[in-house]
């Protein structure tokens, strides 16, 4: 007994002739899932600052991170004197940006003559509701419906 059953009888009030007739056409109700409509997030990492001397990388960062293995900026001068700032050469962080897909998690697709609804995407691999693996190209993906943001599955 289910939550919808009781909608379906509540709606039919006192006709118990029609009842049993009633019951037999029940349908499985509609689900709703709800998708995030953006994805703001356009940078993937932030990636260290690094230090040379020429060609060998000799400290990562002005000071040490908690998991940081390789010595810092503060730690190097420690070390050494302060003259070897002047050996130094700087490459800054880099912050790459997350490259724009085809798809949003939400969008309805036609994947194999199925139709499906994309729950998300590895690399150039989607995964789409009710199965596990992220092992569909999108190559083989045709874009029906952009995401509304709440989809009928």
């Amino acid at each position: 007994k289910t939550h919808s059953i009781d909608a379906y009888l509540i709606s039919l009030g006192n006709n118990v002739a029609t009842y049993q007739s009633f019951i037999e056409k029940i349908q499985e109700p509609y689900k709703f899932k709800q998708f995030r409509r953006q994805n703001r997030a356009n940078i993937k990492r932030q990636e260290d600052r690094k230090y040379y001397i020429g060609k060998i990388k000799v400290a990562v960062n002005r000071n040490k991170r908690t998991s940081q293995k390789f010595d810092s900026l503060k730690d190097l001068i420690a070390k050494q004197d302060c003259n070897i700032l002047n050996l130094l050469t700087v490459r800054p962080a880099i912050r790459p940006k997350i490259s724009q897909s085809l798809f949003q998690m939400g969008d309805v697709v036609k994947y194999n003559n199925k139709i499906e609804i994309v729950k998300g995407f590895m690399g150039n691999y989607l995964g789409f509701i009710w199965k596990d693996k992220y092992n569909h190209n999108v190559k083989n993906a045709k874009l029906l419906i952009k995401n509304q943001g709440i989809v009928c599955l």
